[in-house]
């Protein structure tokens, strides 16, 4: 969704790299300008992401930020 020219949210399903590491250790504001608006586990939202949330398979984030970081952040998520 584009909310403005450079303000985007997306959702993503967690790449199996960050798999069992936390939302501090992966980064992804200082890697992409990316911001996790909220996470989705098992069917429950979570709206307020902890710094030490460990990332489960399965999970879906919710992320704002622009294009360029986004689509920066699908190619990451795509590379083994």
């Amino acid at each position: 969704i584009q909310l403005s020219e450079k303000l985007n949210i997306s959702k993503f399903l967690i790449p199996e790299r960050i798999v069992g590491k936390t939302v501090l250790s992966v980064n992804l504001r200082g890697r992409f300008g990316i911001n996790i608006i909220a996470l989705e586990n098992n069917g429950t939202l979570i709206e307020t992401v902890a710094p030490d949330y460990v990332f489960e398979k399965g999970d879906i984030m919710f992320v704002s930020g622009s294009k360029e970081g986004l689509n920066r952040l699908a190619e990451w998520s795509e590379k083994a």
